[in-house]
């Protein structure tokens, strides 16, 4: 059935308003075609989707970064992972041009070696035998394709938490978006001091993170470093995914009970494209995601923070 105009009369001049509709594929709660004029889109179910408008059409927009992997402490202040950025702001989607959405996912921690991957959204994992913990995806949108010169709106995700495994002493990851997401922190547990050479520097918009150590990654386009370390203990921490992406986090824990040096991972940048207009791009707080407040965020972007390994939470995009 060919869709139809909404005819609106002003005075003696007929004035033919096109519908806000697209195709979005995979679909979404089983949904392939979406009236914005009805229902907004909204999506938290990490994936990559593809969007086609059949008309030119303003909307406005909202996202946010998913949070980084939380990780238990001896103590009962449990290692944090850091929360998603935020960005939002009104576009002009063009008439039948694809657009990729890319909804970040939580990073996840688990005791199993788990090499070279990426949360969906590029937050990064573990590169050694130890615990992975990975940090938050982006959320993003993207004209075609996802290329930084295609980059229209980008919502950092937050770095992995990381704890020293012998001793209490958490170490929150660092929240992404914003022109600059958070650093990583760490502890050099010898001398009771913070640490430069151990956590994980976030993404910014020139520049991934830079790495804690040589065996950690740093960040790059979109994709936040993988975490590293030497000794024994499971230090290590992946950074958040973002336009650029957070540094990993590494660590240095010997056989000696209450010596070593350990820290969390880098949140990844967020971005506007200079055709969003009144644009906002956030960067979180530790493990609290940026616009917190709003109504609409519905628990999007929180980093983990039990006292168990613990996934943060997804990213969100809104279109409306």
């Amino acid at each position: 059935m060919p869709l139809q105009a909404e005819t609106l009369h002003a005075g003696k001049t007929t004035i033919s308003k096109l519908p806000r509709i697209l195709s979005i594929t995979p679909a979404v709660n089983g949904v392939s075609e979406w009236n914005l004029d009805v229902e907004p889109l909204n999506i938290s179910q990490s994936n990559v989707y593809t969007i086609v408008p059949n008309f030119a059409f303003d909307a406005n927009i909202k996202m946010w970064g998913a949070g980084g992997a939380g990780e238990p402490s001896t103590s009962d202040n449990p290692a944090k992972g850091g929360g998603g950025g935020y960005a939002g702001g009104r576009y002009k989607f063009d008439h039948r041009k694809p657009y990729v959405l890319i909804v970040g996912q939580g990073g996840w921690a688990q005791r199993t070696l788990v090499q070279d991957i990426y949360t969906i959204g590029g937050g990064g994992g573990t590169n050694r035998l130890a615990t992975c913990r990975y940090g938050g995806g982006l959320s993003g949108l993207f004209f075609e394709s996802q290329t930084q010169e295609n980059s229209i709106m980008v919502a950092g995700g937050g770095g992995a938490g990381s704890t020293y495994e012998v001793g209490p002493y958490p170490f929150a990851g660092g929240a992404g978006g914003g022109d600059a997401g958070e650093r990583g922190h760490g502890y050099n547990v010898d001398t009771g001091q913070g640490s430069d050479n151990y956590f994980g520097y976030a993404g910014t918009q020139i520049a991934g993170g830079a790495s804690a150590l040589t065996v950690a990654d740093s960040g790059w386009q979109f994709h936040g470093g993988h975490g590293g370390g030497t000794g024994t203990g499971g230090t290590a921490a992946g950074g958040g995914g973002g336009y650029w992406g957070g540094g990993g986090s590494g660590g240095n824990t010997t056989n000696s009970p209450g010596h070593g040096v350990a820290g969390s991972a880098g949140g990844g940048s967020g971005h506007l494209h200079i055709n969003v207009t009144n644009g906002q791009s956030l960067t979180g707080y530790n493990n609290i995601p940026a616009n917190q407040d709003d109504p609409q965020r519905i628990g999007a972007g929180s980093g983990g923070t039990t006292s168990s390994f613990t996934t943060g939470s997804n990213g969100r995009i809104i279109i409306s």
